[in-house]
């Protein structure tokens, strides 16, 4: 019963601080410490940092407010999704071009000097 308490108190933070109220105001009404919050906060894959549009956005209405938070979150993803794309274009480069280098050394040595090998009749 108590874990069922915890987890509800926990979903009732994530809806204050995605409403907009202040961290000090979550802390005072959940008697939670700033660290408990911002654990509670990044285990459930929020981010916590506001910016300035997201307060704004918060003091309006909670649908905006979480809209704010996915746009931040969704833009943190693309960056990342981009950083990776670019890591695996340099190494999908890098291993083309080992693999004509490799191909330039096997056409030689198949080019390369023959042996003549005598038929016997």
């Amino acid at each position: 019963m108590a874990d069922r308490a915890a987890e509800q108190r926990e979903r009732d933070v994530i809806a204050a601080y995605r409403a907009g109220a202040k961290v000090t105001d979550i802390e005072t009404r959940f008697g939670v410490g700033r660290s408990t919050l911002y654990h509670i906060l990044r285990r459930k894959g929020i981010k916590p940092m506001r910016t300035k549009s997201q307060v704004e956005a918060a003091s309006g209405d909670a649908r905006l407010a979480g809209l704010a938070e996915l746009i931040t979150h969704q833009d943190r993803l693309i960056a990342e999704l981009q950083e990776r794309e670019a890591a695996t274009a340099k190494k999908l480069a890098k291993l083309q071009r080992e693999n004509a280098a490799l191909r330039s050394r096997l056409g030689d040595e198949h080019n390369g000097p023959r042996r003549h090998r005598r038929t016997v009749s």
